[in-house]
């Protein structure tokens, strides 16, 4: 009825803004970005991304994720990421969406990566690989940092001869976006 049609076109309206708010964030995530706004929209987005995953808006979730990764990094909102990107994994598998599941993948090990940066049990290195044979290595925008956590991660651990792999494979790239590669030079 009409109660129906009216939840459905307010739903549709607050997914479409935050999507919209968020939107500048995914194009040139790897600049520095202005986060005042979903600062102070924070409690709103995270209900709704929550509501997202919990409804399987799929789509939404992974606009959403694209402009909040950084923000949610930088943040460090670690419990969240954990969550959200089990429950993105999962979405993936469930559509059969490879892309997807490499990303979810990736970002949780980079998570993990954050949270334990020698990997001693190798969590985070084993979840960055997984989502490299998965095809991580296909999105030019993720790969380079792909490739920077895995060596960094083995230079952490003192494997330099798997980190030196890595490098070496992270110098062939030719399509880095030059901000990208300054950015991450350093890890």
């Amino acid at each position: 009825g009409k109660d129906t049609d009216f939840k459905a076109l307010a739903q549709n309206r607050w997914v479409d803004w935050y999507l919209k708010l968020i939107a500048p964030l995914s194009k040139n995530w790897f600049d520095w970005q202005d986060y005042s706004e979903v600062e102070t929209e924070w409690n709103n987005i995270r209900a709704l991304f929550n509501w997202c995953l919990d409804t399987g808006e799929y789509e939404a979730a992974q606009k959403l994720w694209n402009g909040l990764h950084e923000y949610t990094l930088e943040r460090g909102y670690w419990e969240e990421r954990q969550e959200w990107m089990d429950k993105l994994t999962n979405m993936a598998k469930e559509r059969g969406d490879t892309a997807g599941l490499a990303q979810a993948i990736f970002f949780k090990g980079q998570t993990l990566a954050h949270l334990d940066e020698i990997d001693e049990k190798g969590n985070a290195l084993n979840l960055i690989q997984e989502a490299w044979q998965l095809g991580l290595q296909d999105k030019p925008d993720i790969k380079f940092i792909a490739l920077t956590y895995i060596a960094a991660i083995y230079i952490k651990q003192s494997q330099f001869k798997k980190a030196t792999l890595w490098l070496q494979k992270k110098e062939e790239l030719n399509e880095v976006p030059k901000s990208t590669k300054e950015q991450y030079q350093c890890l």
